[in-house]
């Protein structure tokens, strides 16, 4: 398959970027959020003031992430949940946590 017929559905895509976000805030606001914030040793006054801008890139990110998988996910020839949640799931390993190793070493 050649690039050019790639023709990914970008409404899921978005969707899934919207997901993202909203998986995210419910992560880091809601349920574990006193335990993130003692262990990245910040408290509740380094959290004031507006956050838009970073919410806002975070928003933004998840939606080219969900179009960059979508986009190789129909490049790869995808049929499936199944290959759609692996696709993410080799992405995310084989670039997040590489990403993420870089902070510990």
């Amino acid at each position: 398959m050649n690039l050019e017929s790639v023709e990914p559905n970008y409404l899921l895509a978005v969707a899934g970027g919207v997901a993202y976000f909203l998986l995210g805030w419910l992560w880091y606001a809601l349920i574990f959020q006193k335990a993130w914030m003692a262990a990245s040793g910040r408290t509740m006054e380094d959290m004031q003031g507006s956050p838009s801008v970073l919410m806002a890139l975070t928003f933004v990110g998840g939606i080219v992430t969900s179009v960059v998988v979508a986009f190789l996910y129909e490049w790869a020839g995808g049929d499936g949940v199944v290959d759609g949640v692996a696709a993410g799931a080799i992405i995310g390993i084989g670039v997040v946590a590489m990403e993420g190793l870089k902070a510990v070493v």
